[in-house]
């Protein structure tokens, strides 16, 4: 049980009700809400200074689900940990404020992997593109031995390791090269994201490479596989930085925290895998039958 109350401000989003329900159901109590969309009248400001002035000396942290209680939070909350779905809001760290704890939620790279490779039948060349500054996230996979040489074994690795965006139509034309026609990418890389996204984009086409993705609004454009979390799975996470604040915070008087606190999530259940098999077809990508995606284009 957590040392004192989490307020939750909470706004109209898509994730936001998921998540207070799951929060509600692990705290037993020791949640409070305040709803700025159930309110009828007020600016969303307003609502939640007006709250947040009477009440905030009792609360362990906040919890920011949506638009307006984050731009609140920025701009009010500085005396408690603000915990926002990172996710969601994918805030420029330097600007952010240092008692902000942003929670990126992520699939396992290890059963990320695994579920590309189980994809495509003929994905016996493999490639991978990464960041150099993320090395060890490639150690970590290997130490923990993806089943690379299952139902549909791969013979060949091909890794190529990368500063800039400027160097993705090099690396790109390399792997294809070597006979690439899979490329993955670990779900937490910097690669999904940004300038590093719309250059792989760009010349994913041009190399007629089947990569994967974080997000799986990329499947229904350019991306062949992408699995992340749904927004089910984030109170879960959400709770978890909780008990990590609440404990940081009967240790040390002055506290800092992650800008950004990565979870990795490990069941096969959980998240949104989904398949391109549209654009799969198109590159020649034999799909296996036997692995299961909840969303196929």
């Amino acid at each position: 049980m957590l040392s004192a109350p989490v307020l939750i401000l909470k706004s109209f989003s898509f994730y936001s009700d998921s998540v207070e329900m799951v929060l509600k159901s692990q705290l037993q109590g020791m949640a409070q809400v305040f709803d700025w969309k159930k309110s009828a009248k007020g600016s969303p400001e307003d609502f939640y200074k007006n709250l947040w002035e009477k009440t905030k000396d009792k609360y362990l942290a906040v919890v920011v689900l949506g638009d307006e209680p984050l731009q609140f939070a920025m701009k009010y909350i500085k005396e408690k940990p603000v915990i926002y779905v990172y996710n969601y809001h994918q805030m420029d760290t330097l600007f952010v404020p240092k008692n902000f704890i942003g929670v990126f939620g992520a699939i396992s790279p290890v059963l990320h992997l695994e579920k590309m490779i189980c994809a495509f039948e003929e994905g016996k060349i493999l490639g991978i593109l990464i960041h150099r500054d993320e090395w060890e996230i490639l150690k970590d996979v290997f130490e923990k031995s993806p089943n690379i040489s299952g139902r549909n074994p791969i013979n060949e690795i091909h890794i190529r390791l990368i500063d800039y965006p400027t160097q993705i139509q090099t690396a790109l034309k390399d792997l294809r090269d070597f006979g690439v026609k899979i490329l993955w990418i670990p779900p937490t890389s910097v690669l999904n994201f940004g300038k590093y996204a719309e250059e792989i984009a760009e010349y994913s086409k041009k190399f007629n490479i089947g990569i994967s993705s974080y997000d799986v609004s990329n499947v229904r454009v350019w991306s062949v596989y992408a699995w992340q979390p749904s927004s089910s799975d984030m109170g879960s996470l959400i709770l978890e930085t909780l008990y990590e604040v609440d404990k940081i915070s009967k240790e040390k008087e002055n506290t800092t925290f992650p800008k950004v606190k990565v979870h990795y999530i490990f069941s096969v259940s959980s998240g949104i895998p989904a398949l391109n098999k549209t654009l799969a077809n198109k590159l020649k990508l034999k799909v296996s039958e036997s692995c299961y995606f909840k969303q196929v284009y």
